[in-house]
């Protein structure tokens, strides 16, 4: 090992290339720091980016089945329609899951948002509510129940 690295010292001297210490292998520490560092920043930014996204999903899901549950626990078994918005309204507000003006609206079709839906799948004695999170990463989550017999 010595004798290459003595070999190339002395081609670059006589070249009058690169001075000697270029070749020496004190330092390198130093250059692979700065390579790796934004690697790894860039790794963590992805893991608090997920972390957050995960958390706002929990979250939303969380309060989607909260009103379901506590909306259907407070009802009767029928098709219960405005009823059942004025319930998982009030819920959907205490769980800081519902803002807007009103009660939530009935859903129009599956793909809505912010919505409740009672029957659920054909099922009177059934609700669904649907709910989105608002922000750069917008995330939806649906809960269904059964209202109590």
């Amino acid at each position: 090992m010595n004798i290459l690295l003595e070999a190339s010292r002395r081609v670059a001297a006589r070249v009058g290339g690169l001075p000697g210490r270029f070749w020496e292998e004190k330092g390198q520490t130093i250059f692979m720091v700065a390579v790796m560092l934004p690697l790894l920043l860039g790794a963590a930014a992805v893991v608090v980016d997920a972390t957050n996204l995960f958390v706002n999903k929990r979250s939303v899901q969380n309060a989607a089945d909260a009103a379901a549950l506590a909306a259907a626990r407070d009802l009767s078994t029928s098709a219960c329609g405005s009823p059942c918005r004025v319930q998982v309204t009030k819920y959907a507000r205490l769980n800081d899951a519902w803002s807007g003006v009103g009660d939530m609206p009935a859903c129009a079709s599956a793909s809505d948002t912010n919505c409740v839906q009672n029957p659920y799948a054909g099922d009177p004695t059934k609700l669904e509510v649907s709910r989105s999170s608002r922000g750069p990463r917008s995330t939806r989550a649906r809960a269904a129940s059964t209202t109590r017999s």
